[in-house]
């Protein structure tokens, strides 16, 4: 399974909704996935519903959306992502602790979310969840809601489990030859060699860029030769120039 960066923040909440939903110790926790789009207004009126309703008393468990992901590899671009994943929990003392409540304080809650998930994978979307320091650390309710509402973080880095690595495709090479001709040659077998002789970028897209099928012979007042190469389900190459005199 291949993973694009797009997918990340829709597929991982979804499997770390279905990871606490199963597990019996949050079957009177209320869990919510945060929309990205989603204002803190927005949270707050779920939430302020969802304390006190039905079954559902006292505590609630939020997966926000994965909102950035980097390069674990800065000289790998196909290579693994990594990204922040953050849950929060969120509790009502006094509706918690009333007789209707869960009983189970706020911070014990989040502190087994954080052994839950705890280098958690899911194979294809996400290797593991390694926490960050500090792991659980406070979250600061909104003004007016203080006295009503205790927050906790419980933050982790995840790393990105790519079943297959998009490889690049090798860099372009020149070999000038007799009669002011210059041969384009590519390691990668099986790519696509554009080039240009104006300056503009060697890119398929570019209407001037020209389909390498052999030697390219220079004009008179000689050019810079703009190359790269292509090829489908791979990065393209670096471009490479050199300029060449008659």
């Amino acid at each position: 399974m291949s993973v694009e960066i797009q997918d990340l923040p829709d597929l991982l909440p979804e499997f770390y909704f279905a990871r606490a939903a199963s597990d019996p110790y949050y079957k009177d926790i209320y869990i919510l996935i945060v929309d990205p789009g989603d204002t803190e207004n927005d949270i707050l009126k779920k939430l302020a519903t969802k304390l006190g309703a039905g079954g559902l008393r006292g505590v609630a468990l939020f997966i926000l959306p994965v909102d950035h992901a980097d390069d674990d590899e800065k000289n790998n671009p196909g290579g693994p992502l990594k990204m922040n994943v953050v849950f929060q929990v969120w509790e009502n003392r006094q509706i918690n602790t009333s007789a209707t409540g869960t009983q189970k304080n706020g911070y014990a809650v989040a502190r087994y979310t954080y052994n839950l998930f705890k280098h958690y994978s899911v194979r294809g979307l996400c290797k593991l969840l390694v926490p960050d320091s500090p792991a659980i650390q406070r979250v600061v309710p909104p003004a007016g809601m203080e006295k009503k509402l205790r927050g906790w973080g419980i933050s982790f880095t995840g790393r990105e489990d790519i079943a297959t690595q998009v490889a690049k495709v090798g860099l372009p090479v020149f070999t000038p030859g007799a009669a002011a001709t210059v041969t384009i040659a590519c390691p990668t077998a099986g790519a696509e060699i554009y080039f240009t002789l104006d300056g503009t970028p060697a890119a398929k897209t570019n209407p001037a860029a020209q389909l390498y099928a052999g030697p390219i012979n220079i004009p008179a007042e000689g050019c810079t030769l703009f190359a790269g190469a292509f090829l489908d389900g791979s990065f393209p190459s670096d471009t490479i120039s050199s300029t060449f005199t008659n």
